[in-house]
């Protein structure tokens, strides 16, 4: 599988695309014509992968049971430098190639993070966080792997006070909504890390001009 900052570039050229095409026009969401999918929770409950989200809520999004997960937690201490890595959890399935069928990262804001901001304010992707989560967006990618094989994904960035949390699922399972779960999950991270929603000292300058301009 390709890495978040790889998929994240494609979402920059997909919104940028779309925002000519539109006009900039926020994206019209249908009504889905089957009954939608059971919602996951939004605090991690029973067993959790990684010390961050629920490994049931993992499996309903996968739509696999045979999970394995890679992943850590540092203690949350915003006077860290830029980037600092907080949190990981990596989810393998059976199957996909030595990629990861699930990713998540949580690491202090830092400059490369203007994107975030940016494409959350761009109009031009199907889902932006609201205020009381932070500033983010969700957005549908369909790719091709380095063997030609189809991928259907969603990708998430958010920031969040002092920390940005990126989310892909890369596999989901056919009868889920996985922009509504990526949602859920950035939530479960949310209250699992208990981040705060006001950041504890300026961003870096190129996400301070995003966030103002």
């Amino acid at each position: 599988m390709t890495s978040f900052v790889h998929r994240l570039r494609r979402v920059v050229a997909a919104a940028l695309i779309a925002a000519i095409a539109s006009g900039c026009s926020t994206s019209t969401i249908r009504a889905p014509s089957t009954p939608l999918p059971t919602p996951l929770p939004t605090t991690p409950h029973g067993t959790r992968l990684c010390g961050l989200l629920g490994k049931s809520s993992v499996e309903a999004a996968l739509g696999r049971t045979d999970l394995s997960a890679q992943g850590f937690v540092h203690n949350v201490d915003p006077a860290r430098r830029p980037g600092y890595l907080v949190a990981r959890c990596r989810v393998s399935v059976p199957g996909d190639g030595g990629g990861f069928a699930f990713d998540v990262d949580v690491r202090r804001v830092e400059a490369a993070d203007a994107g975030i901001v940016r494409n959350a304010r761009s109009g031009a992707l199907p889902f932006t966080y609201p205020h009381n989560i932070g500033i983010g967006f969700a957005h549908n990618d369909l790719y091709h792997d380095a063997a030609g094989r189809p991928y259907s994904s969603v990708e998430s960035g958010v920031i969040r006070g002092d920390w940005a949390i990126t989310l892909g699922i890369q596999t989901p399972a056919p009868d889920r909504d996985p922009l509504a779960d990526v949602v859920a999950f950035v939530q479960q991270v949310i209250v699992a890390l208990h981040l705060p929603a006001r950041p504890s000292r300026p961003y870096p300058a190129p996400v301070a001009s995003a966030l103002h301009g």
